[in-house]
């Protein structure tokens, strides 16, 4: 995979269940280090986050909580990033990640997934 591209897919919650999509994806130490957005439901919020360092402290995005499905986008070209939720815009910024691969983190609870995708760009 290059370093420009796009990460889409579908994620259904149980009652409880939390997630997040990833960009730029790497591994120090058997910790990764991603560009996310996390999905809060216990919260009321998505969250735009570098990972591991701020998990807890990124920019949020009020949320309604849903238990349906919702399609969630991630775009990286150069140093831009774009989250998306639904066809909305909800993060876009800069990134200190250079490259990697895709990332996903299921906590707390039952999360479908489902068409997962990723798309070159260029």
């Amino acid at each position: 995979m290059g370093c420009n591209y796009r990460f889409t897919g579908q994620a259904k919650m149980g009652p409880s269940g939390a997630y997040a999509f990833g960009i730029r994806t790497g591994v120090n130490s058997g910790v990764p280090i991603s560009q996310v957005i996390q999905y809060e439901p216990g919260e009321g919020w998505y969250r735009d986050a570098l990972i591991p360092d701020h998990s807890e402290d990124g920019r949020t995005y009020l949320a309604t909580l849903n238990y349906g499905w919702n399609t969630v986008s991630m775009s990286v070209l150069g140093n831009r990033y774009l989250a998306s939720v639904n066809g909305t815009e909800i993060f876009s910024g800069t990134t200190p990640l250079t490259c990697g691969g895709v990332f996903i983190r299921l906590w707390r609870g039952t999360v479908q997934l489902k068409d997962l995708t990723v798309q070159q760009l260029d």
